[in-house]
């Protein structure tokens, strides 16, 4: 019984198949037969395979499509414009004129965590770029660039304070720890290992300890360049990892004098001036709390503008020439003089609500303010892809925009005559561009 069932299951098997598959050597042999299990044809498929030679050049040719995209966007948004194969994390390239750039390109060394820096001008005209200076197996590599009319000289300043200047018309380099003092007589900076402000005398390289303090810091020069304000340090501790509470102080250098002003003591943040030997701004929130503050050192009043806990994006920008202060906070542009009295206020534009204002920066002579609007950082769920570019009067009046696309921008630099603004583009990893534009021009239609 069990023989008949077997070879009945056997003849129903070869019978009952219409189609039967063979596989070999990856591919599919397919034997037709008919309903009385007639032969009638047998033929093979082979598979279409996908070598990764096919993978590579898919890949390839995705990345040459996106990034042929990206530079039609670019394109379509600047008149000048160029393409860096590898920008540093840092914001680091500056205008010398309305049509030149000092820029700096990162090379990792393998097997390192240090880098080369190469340091090069372009001419957006003529298209024509040179290399300036090559900086070898650096740990600390350039961290702001900036630019001296004056001196016709690229300053070059890393994490540690150290400054590399290269003068545009005779070449020379030279490289120096601090700050400048206005007559170019001295450098002051703090000494990390032996604590304190330090002076050098450029002429003769003669050194002196200025101030003791370990954490002093800060130094902001003295028109005169008698000396300098600086952030004296205390013994006393803030805690919740705020450091020491300090105060207001001031240096003679002729006298060796350090006075402290009568200024309340505490967490001061950051400093700078406002106007230069008599009002400084102070960014002296910590944590989560946004502070900024605006001191007189003729009467010795500090003002405080703002100190809130989870007010939101805070952006912040001093306009030498008008001698103002201009924050960006809670929907409006507030201009503020040197006395920290409010004077404008602007509402920001409802159609805007929810693009945040960044980089505020006002033109050299003072006349224009320009900034970004559209979304902080980069993210899946960004309402916008990117920022657009915005010019306007300096009270935030008469405001234009310069580019007609949403664009990741990180970088906003003036030319030293505030006609053109040069931008960083970085729409991903391998796409970085510096783009120009000419105040003058009409924007890109």
């Amino acid at each position: 019984m069990k023989r008949l069932f077997l070879a009945t299951l056997f003849l129903f098997i070869v019978i009952g198949i219409v189609i039967i598959y063979s596989a070999g050597n990856g591919g599919k042999e397919i034997t037709i037969v008919g309903k009385n299990n007639e032969y009638i044809e047998t033929t093979r498929i082979e598979p279409v395979l996908k070598s990764d030679s096919d993978d590579e050049e898919f890949e390839k040719e995705s990345v040459v499509s996106k990034a042929e995209k990206i530079e039609e966007i670019v394109n379509s948004n600047f008149e000048y414009y160029l393409r860096v194969p590898s920008l540093s994390f840092y914001d680091d390239f500056v205008l010398v004129n309305n049509k030149e750039i000092i820029y700096v390109e990162e090379k990792i060394i393998e097997n390192q965590n240090n880098y080369d820096y190469f340091i090069y001008t372009y001419n957006f005209e003529t298209q024509e770029n040179q290399l300036l200076l090559e900086m070898k197996d650096e740990q600390w590599g350039p961290r702001y660039l900036s630019y001296s009319e004056e001196t016709h000289s690229i300053y070059i300043e890393n994490a540690l304070e150290e400054i590399t200047t290269i003068n545009l018309t005779t070449g020379e380099i030279k490289k120096f720890k601090g700050s400048i003092s206005p007559n170019g007589k001295y450098l002051v900076y703090r000494d990390a290992e032996k604590g304190g402000l330090w002076g050098k005398e450029i002429d003769t390289g003669d050194t002196f300890q200025w101030t003791n303090g370990e954490w002093d810091q800060q130094p902001l020069w003295l028109p005169s360049s008698e000396g300098f304000i600086y952030l004296k340090q205390t013994n006393t501790a803030l805690g919740d990892g705020a450091g020491y509470a300090m105060k207001l102080s001031q240096f003679s250098i002729d006298t060796q004098n350090d006075a402290p002003l009568t200024i309340e003591t505490g967490y001061w943040g950051h400093i700078d001036w406002l106007t230069a030997g008599n009002t400084i701004v102070a960014y002296n929130g910590f944590d989560d709390v946004i502070s900024v503050a605006v001191v007189n050192l003729t009467n010795k009043k500090k003002i405080q503008l703002i100190e809130n806990e989870g007010i939101g994006e805070v952006e912040a920008s001093v306009n030498i020439k008008k001698k103002e202060l201009l924050l960006s906070m809670d929907g409006k542009l507030v201009f503020y003089n040197d006395k920290g009295e409010e004077i404008v206020t602007r509402n920001w534009i409802s159609e805007r609500d929810g693009l945040v204002p960044s980089a505020l920066t006002f033109s050299p002579d003072g006349s224009k303010l320009a900034y970004l609007t559209g979304v902080q950082g980069w993210g899946i769920n960004d309402i916008v892809p990117g920022r657009k570019v915005i010019v306007s009067s300096y009270d935030g009046s008469e405001e234009r925009t310069l580019t007609k696309d949403y664009i990741y921008i990180s970088g906003l630099k003036w030319s030293p005559d505030s006609s053109a603004l040069a931008v960083r583009i970085r729409e991903d990893i391998d796409s970085n561009y510096i783009g120009l534009i000419r105040l003058n021009e009409n924007v890109k239609e």
